[in-house]
């Protein structure tokens, strides 16, 4: 029987996309592995990512051999922002996806929007082709850790000196700030802090180690 694909109203996906998602699948199974030319050394270890053009050239073949065309268009938005749009688009049909971001940089000057703009580029087009651009050796740790927390016969709520939301916030904001400056280095440094504190997540990091946490989220 042939599947039913219904009409969609979603901004993020044409009205059908039964043509496209044939395609997509067919150009999946052949992506590559993401070069990962950069590199950069947080707390002593040595952290390789792909950038922007390591992602073009892990997809854009695979998806031009399947008929998609991947491309990015800005434009700006009503409250000033400039809006970043990624889209993957099967040329027979016209059946496309898209991702959706705003391009932001705290700095001001042209060269760090375009670090923004790069950046956002780099992790739509990421997320559209469900591929990963950073090392992960900690993925067996972090499997253990899902299986332990699966089988723990009762709910453990969390200590009361731990940080609260607004710290755990201001924490997330510094690595976002760092994402944007320099594409993959966030990632790295909350794996450094979490590893850091033996915290599975930053509300589990205890109010007497905050201050050193957002030291190490701020200047390292």
């Amino acid at each position: 029987m042939e599947p039913k694909y219904t009409q969609s109203n979603h901004h993020c996906m044409s009205d059908y996309i039964d043509k496209f998602i044939v395609a997509y699948a067919n150009a999946r199974r052949t992506f590559p592995p993401t070069g990962k030319s950069k590199s950069y050394s947080v707390g002593g270890r040595a952290i390789r990512y792909a950038n922007l053009e390591d992602v073009y050239n892990a997809v854009l073949k695979p998806l031009d051999e399947n008929e998609i065309t991947a491309f990015h268009m800005g434009y700006p938005h009503s409250e000033g922002k400039e809006v970043i749009v990624t889209r993957l688009i099967h040329r027979p049909s016209g059946q496309w996806i898209q991702d959706v971001r705003y391009a932001e940089s705290e700095k001001p000057g042209n060269q760090e929007k375009g670090k923004a703009n790069t950046y956002m580029k780099r992790y739509a087009l990421l997320a559209l082709c469900g591929i990963s651009a950073e090392e992960d050796d900690d993925g067996q740790a972090e499997q253990t850790h899902i299986e332990k927390r699966q089988q723990a016969p009762t709910y453990k709520p969390r200590p009361k000196d731990t940080i609260d939301t607004a710290q755990a916030s201001a924490l997330i904001d510094e690595l976002d700030r760092w994402e944007r400056e320099e594409p993959g280095k966030g990632e790295a440094l909350n794996y450094l802090i979490l590893q850091r504190f033996k915290a599975p997540s930053f509300l589990d990091i205890k109010s007497s180690d905050y201050d050193e946490a957002l030291g190490i989220a701020k200047y390292q």
